[in-house]
């Protein structure tokens, strides 16, 4: 029996998110735009920030903390996964797609919006 061990883990509320943002599709909708991330993709990562706004508001430093708290499927990950989730990763996510959506997406001096191919910062 000495080598038996115990190992909480939190649940929370997530199953309950977890059916409304399935219902809602947001993960279908952010894997249709995201792609990549390697070991943890940029929708999981998303998802994983959505998630602790909904729950906790979490700092982004203490993302990788907060993970750890709950059981990893109710994250959308595997075990091995939750050691490669970090607020590096997560910042590198949000950077990268906040500027895709400035090339993406324009709005003029007039208010108007267009959505050019890319964006020119400069003009």
């Amino acid at each position: 029996m000495d080598d038996l061990d115990l190992q909480s883990r939190k649940i929370a509320a997530l199953p309950i998110i977890d059916q409304y943002l399935r219902r809602l599709g947001v993960q279908d909708m952010l894997s249709g735009r995201m792609d990549g991330g390697g070991i943890v993709s940029h929708t999981d990562c998303m998802m994983i920030l959505l998630k602790n706004i909904i729950l906790e508001r979490e700092p982004l430093y203490g993302i990788a903390k907060w993970v750890t708290r709950f059981e990893s499927s109710l994250l959308g990950l595997s075990p091995d996964q939750l050691v490669h989730v970090n607020d590096d990763r997560i910042g590198r996510m949000t950077w990268i797609h906040y500027l895709r959506f400035r090339q993406g997406f324009h709005v003029d001096r007039d208010g108007k919006k267009d959505c050019p191919e890319f964006w020119n910062q400069d003009g």
